[in-house]
Parts: C-alpha cells; sequence; structure tokens
C-alpha cells in the first residue's frame, strides 16, 4: 500500500510538471534560449556558439552559467528538436526525480514513512518547486543534486555496531562524486554545499571517523579531482564575470550608500560619520539584511520576490496554508536533541546566505535551496496535526480538505490564467518576431533587430535553428546572415526594422504586428 501511494504521488508530480509544458509559461526565457541553443551548437559540432570545444562554461551572453544543463539538454535536443519542450525537459524530469530524492532523504532523517511519503507529496505541489521544475533553470537540477548529495551521504552513515559495511563506503564515494557534479549545476551551489557538507562532517564526526582512512581519502580525492578542471580549465571571466554582474553590482551600491552617508554628516559629525557609515560596515549591513530577508514570512508564503517569472501574482513560493504545520515542525523539531534536527537547521541556515551576496533580494531562485528543510518541516508539523489522538479523524480530514482547495486553486489561476497576465515577463512575441522576420528577409538587404528585444541574437538562432557551424564561423551577436541586432535605425526602405512597438517610429510604413492573446500590440515589424 505504502509503494502505491509512493507511486501516485510521484505519478502527480510528473504530471503537474509535464503537462503543457512547452506551452505554459507561454515563452522561453533568454536563459532556456541559450542553453538550449548551445546543446544544439555541441550537438552539431562539438562546440558552443563562441567555438569553445566542449566548453565548461556557458559564456551565454558573458554571464557564464555553469555547463550542467547545458549538457543535459543535448540528449532532448537530439530527442525532440530544438524547440520549448526539449529546452524545459531537463528542468522537469529532475523535478520529478527530486520528489523521489526528498522522499528519500527524509526517510532517513525522520526514519518515519509517513513523514516521508507526506514530505514528497508536499514537495510534488509546492509552488516554489512545481514552477521552477516547468522552467529551464539551472537551479532546479543544482537542487536535485543537492539532495542526492546528502541523501547519500547520510545513507553512507546508516549503520549498526560501528562497523561501515561496502554498502555504506559506495554511498560515500557516490556521494562525494555527485558533490562533484553539483559543482557544475548552478552558482549558488558552489557556496552552499562545501559549506553544509562541512557543517555535516562536524555534526557526524564520530559516524565518518568509523569509516577507514583509505575510503574517507578516496572519496575526498575523488571528490576535489573531478572538481579540478572547473577551477583549472574554466577561463577566469567565468568568475570575474559572474562576480562582475552579481556581487560587484551590490558592493558598488553599498559603497555608494557609504560615501553619500558620510558627506551628509555635518563636520562636527564627520568623525563619528567615518566610523558609523565605513563601506566595511555598510557592507556588513547590507548582507545582512539581505540575508535575513529570505526568512520573511511574507516572502516565503504571501508575495514572493519581484520576479513574476518566480511565482503567482496570487501565491508566495509556499502554500500560506503551509505555515502552520511549518512553524509547528520546526518548534516541535526543536524540542528533540538529534543530529538530523541539527542537520535540517544547519540546511535552512545556510541556504540563503548565497542570495545574501548579489543585488536583488530577496531572491527566489538564489535560495531556492530552502524549499527541502521548509518541505521536510512542513510535513513533520502537518503529520502531527493530523494525528492528534482525539482528532485524528476530523484533522485529516479538514487538512485534506484545505490543501486540496489550495493546490487546485493554485492550478486553476497557473494554468489557466498565468500566460494571459505575465506575458510581459517571458519575451512573448519574440518568436513570432522572428519568423516573421524570416519571412520576409529575401525582400530587404538587412533586418535589424532592436536592443529593446533583449537578447534578441539568441532568440534568432533559436527559432529559426541556425547552422552553429555557420554562425561560428561568420557570426556573432551582433550579425549573422541578414540579422543586425544594433541600435540604429534604418537610413532606407532597403532594411526591415523590427523593435517593441513603443520604439517603432510613427514615419515607418508598417508591415507586420505581433499580438497577445488580448490584442496588445507588442512588436512591430516595418521600414522607412
Amino acid at each position: 500500500m505504502k509503494n502505491k501511494i509512493l507511486i501516485l504521488i510521484i505519478v502527480l508530480s510528473f504530471i503537474f510538471r509535464f503537462y503543457r509544458l512547452g506551452e505554459i509559461p507561454l515563452s522561453l526565457n533568454w536563459d532556456e534560449v541559450s542553453n538550449s541553443y548551445n546543446a544544439y551548437s555541441i550537438l552539431k559540432t562539438g562546440r558552443d556558439e563562441y567555438g569553445n570545444f566542449l566548453p565548461l562554461t556557458n559564456r551565454s551572453f558573458d554571464d557564464y552559467k555553469p555547463p550542467l544543463y547545458m549538457y543535459l539538454d543535448i540528449v532532448p535536443v537530439a530527442l525532440v528538436g530544438l524547440n520549448e519542450i526539449a529546452a524545459r525537459l531537463p528542468s522537469a524530469l529532475f523535478g520529478v526525480m527530486s520528489v523521489y530524492a526528498i522522499y528519500l532523504l527524509t526517510k532517513r532523517l525522520s526514519k518515519n514513512e509517513k513523514t516521508s511519503r507526506l514530505s514528497a507529496l508536499l514537495f510534488s505541489i509546492s509552488p516554489w518547486n512545481l514552477l521552477f521544475s516547468r522552467v529551464g533553470f539551472e537551479a532546479n537540477i543544482g537542487l536535485f543534486f543537492s539532495i542526492i548529495t546528502l541523501m547519500l551521504f547520510h545513507y553512507a552513515l546508516r549503520y549498526s555496531e560501528n562497523n561501515p559495511t561496502p554498502k555504506n563506503k559506495l554511498f560515500l564515494v557516490l556521494s562525494a562524486i555527485f558533490a562533484a557534479l553539483s559543482l557544475y549545476s548552478y552558482h549558488s551551489v558552489r557556496i552552499f554545499l562545501p559549506l553544509i557538507l562541512f557543517v555535516s562532517a562536524v555534526i557526524y564526526r564520530e559516524n565518518l571517523l568509523k569509516f577507514d582512512k583509505k575510503i574517507l581519502s578516496v572519496s575526498i580525492l575523488l571528490g576535489i579531482a573531478l572538481t579540478l578542471p572547473l577551477v583549472l580549465l574554466n577561463p577566469k571571466e567565468a568568475i570575474t564575470g559572474r562576480y562582475a554582474t552579481t556581487t560587484l553590482k551590490a558592493r558598488s551600491q553599498d559603497l555608494e550608500k557609504s560615501v553619500s552617508l558620510i558627506n551628509e554628516d555635518s563636520n562636527a559629525r564627520q568623525f563619528f560619520g567615518n566610523i558609523i557609515h565605513n563601506r566595511r560596515l555598510v557592507i556588513l549591513e547590507s548582507t545582512l539584511q539581505k540575508y535575513i530577508s529570505h526568512f520573511d514570512i511574507n516572502y516565503l508564503f504571501t508575495s514572493g520576490d519581484d520576479n513574476p517569472r518566480h511565482h503567482l501574482k496570487t501565491n508566495g513560493l509556499l502554500f500560506l496554508v503551509m505555515l502552520p504545520p511549518v512553524l509547528y515542525g520546526v518548534f516541535s523539531s526543536l524540542k528533540k536533541n538529534s543530529k538530523e534536527t541539527l542537520f535540517l537547521f544547519s540546511w535552512l541556515i545556510v541556504a540563503p546566505i548565497p542570495a545574501a551576496f548579489g543585488d536583488a533580494f530577496p531572491h527566489a531562485i538564489r535560495s531556492y535551496l530552502m524549499v527541502v528543510p521548509l518541505t521536510i518541516f512542513g510535513a513533520i508539523g502537518l503529520k502531527k496535526i493530523v494525528t492528534f489522538e482525539k482528532f485524528a479523524k476530523f484533522t485529516l480530514a479538514l487538512s485534506s480538505l484545505i490543501l486540496l482547495a489550495t493546490v487546485v486553486a493554485f492550478l486553476h489561476n497557473y494554468f489557466a490564467h498565468y500566460n494571459k497576465e505575465e506575458y510581459s515577463s517571458w519575451q512573448y512575441g519574440y518568436k513570432g518576431a522572428v519568423f516573421e522576420s524570416a519571412k520576409l528577409k529575401d525582400q530587404f538587404e538587412k533586418v535589424i533587430i532592436d536592443p529593446g528585444i533583449e537578447q534578441g541574437y539568441a532568440f534568432w538562432l533559436f527559432y529559426l535553428k541556425y547552422d552553429p557551424k555557420a554562425y561560428q564561423e561568420s557570426g556573432n551577436a551582433k550579425n549573422f546572415d541578414k540579422f543586425y541586432f544594433e541600435d540604429n535605425l534604418p537610413k532606407d526602405d532597403n532594411s526591415l526594422f523590427v523593435s517593441p512597438s513603443e520604439k517603432f517610429p510613427e514615419s515607418f510604413i508598417l508591415v507586420k504586428t505581433i499580438y497577445n492573446s488580448e490584442n496588445n500590440i507588442l512588436l512591430k515589424l516595418g521600414h522607412p
């Protein structure tokens, strides 16, 4: 019976993540397009769009994405072609696999089958995980590999009579392998995983020391060896470029604030101002503020962050009805003086650290790893609520009804309304502009795409399935074929102009208009 329930949960998670996968959200974003086209390029030529042979990073828009998603996407692209489903299939698949992974992790930590199944159920319907699994987010791959790494680590420690078996040793080695692979998945994981593994090693040091030194050394050295290519073979721009696009921007804002506050102080207060508003203190205060913001109940349960791609406007990252079970689970776990409880709290504390150094906060993707301990605490709390001795049947029925109604409302809002309400957040219309410009290009010498169509070259490459070899030999982000991506209005009628509607000159002859489903004008194509 318990296996049937778990299978049903996994089947439901598959349906929720794969139903109309290529249609909702209604368009790919630029990161999805970049990962998928570069997967296509490597499939066809062994090189990325820049001509790099089997690169260890996706340079993309000079933001240097970790490479794992790009490589995982090669198989879907080969099987179903270069399209929306292929771009999102790895994330959806690993989203389903994460449901089973969190079941195994919870089972090891709680040693309770009901709590484990409940954790899998809550994870399968979690807005945070469900929405992220339907988009080609690298963070979703990072989440899966992080769960697997730590699940294997805990199963390695599951032995009796102080004597690790060959099976335990195998789990430890596999944990090291997955830990190394995780570092190729997402930027936040590169900070989170080393920290949580260090904390875990401290918590479970007595268990680890029961392993012989040989197997410990093999695990550590194997993990380091698999990580070294990431450190030694990646261009330095992969580090400096990412730092510049996130952390450096945040630090610049902090320094500007420090200078501004010091300048506001009069001469009489200058001495104290220099101390109080010292840039180091301002940076520390800013970092702590960003870190703490990720524990805000409004952020987690009602409003989410400022990015409509990360949540519905009617929901937070987690269901509001899960707030009492999560708090109850946290409270009841605090009363247990166990290593497993300490590990879960450590996970929750460490998870938002990567998000504390960026410019945007709170940030649902960079703090995504919080979803695991919050889900497990929710499962612990909900199990206790529905098993109150005197009211077990009533609390079970009421909780089931409330949760079912919440999930149904969420799914309705997502599948029926999300596309109409948030089309502008998903670069909707770019696909139509690509195909229309391709139809018209033979009538013109040039097709000029305005930079208001952000990262436009990647969409033209993707939807036209442009030959990667031809692009590597004679193309770049500014021009390939007849397409030019520049901030210059055409001067004559030999050039077709593609732009957002608000940037299209009134004097130009309109050839084609791109609308959304509500008949709002998005993009225009025309010429002088």
